[in-house]
């Protein structure tokens, strides 16, 4: 197991060494010379790297996107159903005619006990 590991190692030491360099960068004149000497020794390296580095990029606009649009949904929803300073509460949820979780809250306490519906009925 060991040595199917150094092997692995040695067949990608080149990925391995600039992509280490790549992360370490810290500005982008220093990122623009890894760049160089990779395209200079391995372009077809560089071709990868940036290939992944756009997927990374896409998948993390894609996970922006979604979470903005669960904020939208999350406020537009606090305004609707309140003064829209904070999420309801169960017990600061709609009155029992106000809507269908009304409703739901109305017949499952009517369930539980049947003298609420008797008085409502």
């Amino acid at each position: 197991p060991k040595f199917e590991l150094i092997k692995l190692l040695m067949k990608n030491r080149a990925k391995i060494y600039f992509c280490t360099k790549l992360r370490q960068a810290q500005s982008d004149s220093e990122r623009a010379a890894v760049e160089d000497e990779i395209r200079k020794g391995h372009p077809e390296l560089l071709q990868l790297i940036q290939q992944k580095a756009s997927a990374e990029s896409w998948t993390q606009d894609r996970i922006g996107e979604f979470a903005n649009k669960a904020r939208r949904e999350a406020r537009a929803l606090n305004k609707e159903g309140g003064n829209g300073s904070e999420p309801q509460t169960a017990s600061e949820g709609p009155s029992a005619g106000d809507s269908s979780d009304g409703l739901l809250q109305r017949f499952y306490s009517e369930e539980q006990n049947p003298a609420l519906s008797a008085g409502t009925a």
